[in-house]
């Protein structure tokens, strides 16, 4: 909810940080997901080609940490 008020009224430079302040927190896959779609939404809106990449190759470091926890809890 607070993120849909930075969306409408805040700068790009402070939504920009909550988005990756969302990103960084380590939350189940599910809310992972809706965070990056909706930084990747905003970033073509409101972005550049640089920026969405960015995104991009945040949401790939995500998925492929994930896979590399499931792989050493079956390891394990």
């Amino acid at each position: 909810m607070y993120l849909d008020i930075e969306i409408k009224k805040g700068t790009k430079s402070s939504i920009r940080g909550l988005f990756e302040r969302c990103i960084s927190l380590g939350l189940k896959p599910k809310k992972m997901k809706f965070f990056f779609k909706r930084y990747l939404e905003f970033e073509v809106k409101e972005g550049n080609q640089e920026k969405i990449e960015y995104v991009k190759e945040k949401a790939n470091e995500y998925v492929n940490s994930m896979m590399n926890k499931e792989e050493d809890e079956d390891l394990n």
